[in-house]
């Protein structure tokens, strides 16, 4: 870990973190959207400087740090559609990750099990999400059960580990899919007022959780 450039780092990414929500609680778009990337690439950097070298976990951030991006324009569908598969992807190699620090070996029946459940809960979730969401249904349905993935894994893993590393990578999750609820709700069911402020204050601690939290675990 290098001391120096992990706390100058440090402090970088909450002043970026602070100018996000502080913009996004007034609602100046134009602005928080124009730092918004900044957050990521702050917290990435400063990541590497506590010493995470898992280049899984740095395509999972990096793939979140696209998402960000593409977000941006989350009013086009298009562009809310990538920036959901980038998301999703982030959170398939988190799931890798997760699955990889677990102290035994996942049974065969138990992914083919979870494999089922997820060709079968897009389609049970469609006639739900389909009054809102439209032809992003099926999408939304495939991204959610990710999340889902994610936070099981995340609990074998404080299971299996009982660290207090991996009990922040759980919160993380928790945090991301309440995030993503605000998202998904504010953008197909109602209208959220400051609803980018509780959109990227429980991202960014999220993301936070999860990125410390590996790295201290790996």
């Amino acid at each position: 870990m290098n001391v120096i450039g992990t706390i100058i780092s440090g402090i970088i990414t909450i002043i970026i973190f602070g100018g996000e929500l502080y913009f996004a609680f007034l609602d100046e778009q134009k602005i928080r959207k124009i730092i918004k990337p900044f957050c990521l690439i702050s917290l990435i950097v400063t990541l590497l400087f506590m010493g995470l070298r898992n280049p899984l976990v740095i395509i999972a951030f990096s793939c979140g740090l696209i998402g960000d991006i593409l977000l941006i324009w989350n009013k086009k569908k298009i562009m809310f559609l990538l920036g959901t598969i980038a998301f999703l992807i982030n959170h398939i190699f988190n799931i890798i990750v997760f699955v990889s620090l677990l102290s035994y070996q996942v049974q065969p029946w138990v992914y083919v099990s979870l494999g089922v459940l997820g060709l079968l809960f897009p389609f049970v979730s469609y006639q739900r999400m389909y009054k809102y969401a439209k032809g992003l249904s099926i999408p939304g349905g495939v991204y959610f059960y990710s999340l889902f993935l994610e936070c099981l894994f995340a609990s074998l893993l404080l299971f299996d580990s009982h660290s207090i590393y991996a009990l922040l990578i759980l919160l993380g999750n928790i945090l991301f899919v309440i995030s993503d609820c605000i998202l998904t709700a504010s953008n197909f069911i109602l209208e959220i007022k400051r609803k980018d402020f509780y959109i990227m204050s429980t991202y960014l601690i999220a993301q936070s959780l999860l990125g410390i939290g590996l790295c201290l675990l790996l």
